[in-house]
């Protein structure tokens, strides 16, 4: 974990190098504080609760290190949450048992500088802040992966929210001027912002077809006259080879057939084309 500048609840995004300063969010604020060496600095980083969690959570398994951050002269008006969360990361320093084996190690003031390796990946060069300047240092890896946070994009014809980069919407339905426009509906980071795991996903995603199914009952949607088959034969134009509801069922029971034989829930297919195959029958 680097930690260079204010990085709003971090999610991936493969393709940007870098990440702007994201605007403000619709959530409270949930930034934690670690002052490098001058009073009453502003928040180099910004950090999940349940991050902190499932890090202190994998304790069991190996070791959690802390380097370059300072938990002293940190601003006084720190709200509980920002508070929890310095304590949690206090707790992680002071248990540190730089044992070797498996460890997790998360460098404040660090910024990477350069991936280094010709045919593939043997290291990353960092430069650190240091109270008595900066320091550089390469990593030994042969996999790295960038996590460097996201903003959400308008979309033609789409109301926008330029300060909190989401789409307006009130529990998934799109909101143009206080007022909700039948039959547009959002979910995920565009919905709430960049926060939250799969799970977090999971149940936005339901509040939004919940209000989906709401609307379509009340008769607030347009229903249009496309038949089933035309609405295969849309699909087939748009997508062939689309999976529908029968064929991933044959794949829900290969991937179960799969799993217990080897005493498991399921064994999960890895390619498109053995999952095509499955779905086929």
């Amino acid at each position: 974990m680097f930690s260079k500048s204010r990085v709003n609840e971090p999610g991936p995004q493969a393709d940007a190098p870098q990440a702007p300063k994201p605007p403000e969010s619709s959530a409270p604020k949930t930034s934690t504080d670690f002052s490098p060496s001058q009073p009453k600095a502003k928040p180099p980083a910004s950090v999940l609760s349940s991050d902190l969690t499932i890090k202190g959570n994998l304790r069991t398994t190996g070791d959690i290190q802390i380097e370059g951050a300072h938990f002293d002269n940190l601003p006084e008006d720190l709200d509980w949450n920002a508070r929890r969360k310095l304590d949690t990361l206090k707790r992680l320093a002071q248990t540190s048992s730089h044992r070797s084996g498996k460890r997790i190690v998360l460098k404040f003031m660090t910024a990477p500088v350069e991936i280094l390796g010709d045919s593939k990946v043997t290291g990353l060069k960092t430069v650190s802040k240091t109270a008595t300047g900066k320091q550089a240092d390469t990593i030994d890896a042969g996999l790295i992966f960038r996590s460097v946070g996201y903003r959400g994009a308008a979309l033609p014809g789409l109301p926008f929210d330029e300060a909190r980069c989401i789409i307006p919407n009130a529990r998934g339905r799109v909101i143009d001027q206080d007022t909700a426009t039948p039959g547009i509906y959002v979910t995920g980071w565009i919905k709430r912002g960049p926060r939250g795991v799969i799970g977090t996903n999971k149940k936005c995603a339901l509040e939004t077809v919940q209000c989906l199914l709401e609307d379509s009952k009340a008769g607030r949607l347009e229903r249009g006259e496309m038949a089933g088959e035309s609405l295969e034969t849309l699909l087939d134009q748009r997508k062939p080879g689309w999976v529908a509801m029968g064929d991933w069922k044959r794949i829900d029971k290969r991937e179960r057939s799969a799993g217990a034989d080897q005493g498991r829930h399921r064994v999960k297919m890895t390619s498109w084309d053995k999952l095509l195959e499955a779905a086929a029958g």
